[in-house]
């Protein structure tokens, strides 16, 4: 499938500043050209705001009924590329307090049937982390993770799922996949995420290569403050995106890339997106030409077709 096809917008940074839902927002991506999307689960998050936070479009899957589901099985038919990326505000894989553990399973759970009721295919999970005010042994952050991502690959099997933790500690993410230890459980990784750990995404590519399930866009700006993540492209000034796109051709990654991009609404965020696609693309067919045969054509750029929320 054409790189433009697989790169998208996730929820997690669709503010519902003018008071949209998620059809409404899945509209305006399919309306904007965008051919990707990933939705997260939870009707609860948000990123931005003043003087308080406005929470992201989303749904809340308890109570999102099977009619409901269907119609976001039919929205999803409309895009190329659909992902499914676990909640994690309040939530932890690994918390020191069981109650919050077994909630993050269930609400993990969730994203998985969710994923089986309307046809997506690639669902990625956030890794465990210390509790505030309390610092584990590593090797209880990674037992949880590794206990959760061996019940996971039972549904993965069943129905042909691809499924991963978003990169989290470089060595912890090593031993927990090597520890899971199957085929169709790997990585999502976050551009953002790889270089404020001070390792480049080449080298997350280089040792996890194939494994890599899914990549989520992510600008970094660093100036005397310190990092800032999810900025829009155009502001980064860390990530060497040539260098990953090649690294990313070198194994032959053909999974989704989806847009965490700050953006004061939703029509702010897809542009970011869209712009970050025709970087993306121009970078690509770069690399593509040079390896290509003298004279022989891509497929990428081809025209999209209209589409619309039933």
């Amino acid at each position: 499938m054409p790189l433009t096809h697989r790169i998208g917008v996730s929820t997690h940074f669709l503010p519902a500043t003018h008071g949209e839902d998620i059809w409404a927002a899945m509209q305006q991506v399919l309306e904007s050209g965008l051919r990707g999307f990933e939705l997260v689960p939870a009707d609860y998050q948000g990123q931005l705001g003043n003087p308080y936070t406005i929470r992201n479009v989303g749904i809340w899957p308890r109570g999102f009924r099977r009619e409901q589901r269907e119609r976001l099985r039919g929205v999803f038919a409309q895009f190329d590329t659909v992902t499914i990326h676990g909640p994690h505000l309040g939530l932890n894989i690994s918390s020191i307090n069981p109650g919050i553990r077994d909630e993050t399973a269930r609400q993990y759970l969730e994203c998985i049937q969710l994923a089986i009721d309307t046809g997506v295919r690639t669902v990625t999970f956030h890794p465990g982390s210390d509790t505030p005010g309390f610092i584990s042994n590593p090797a209880d952050i990674i037992r949880p993770m590794v206990r959760f991502g061996k019940l996971a690959c039972e549904f993965a099997d069943e129905h042909d799922l691809t499924l991963g933790y978003e990169v989290g500690g470089f060595e912890q993410l090593k031993r927990v996949i090597g520890e899971i230890n199957h085929p169709r459980f790997g990585v999502n990784l976050d551009l953002g995420h790889a270089v404020m750990q001070g390792s480049s995404p080449r080298q997350w590519i280089a040792h996890f290569g194939r494994k890599i399930v899914e990549v989520h866009i992510n600008g970094v700006l660093k100036d005397w403050s310190g990092f800032t993540e999810h900025q829009p492209i155009d502001r980064n000034n860390v990530i060497d995106y040539q260098d990953t796109l090649a690294a990313l051709r070198e194994i032959g990654f053909a999974g989704p890339l989806q847009c965490e991009l700050q953006g004061f609404d939703i029509a702010d965020a897809t542009k970011h997106a869209l712009d970050a696609r025709e970087h993306f693309n121009a970078v690509w067919r770069e690399l593509e030409a040079a390896e290509a045969p003298e004279g022989e054509e891509t497929d990428e750029g081809r025209s999209t077709t209209e589409r619309c929320i039933p």
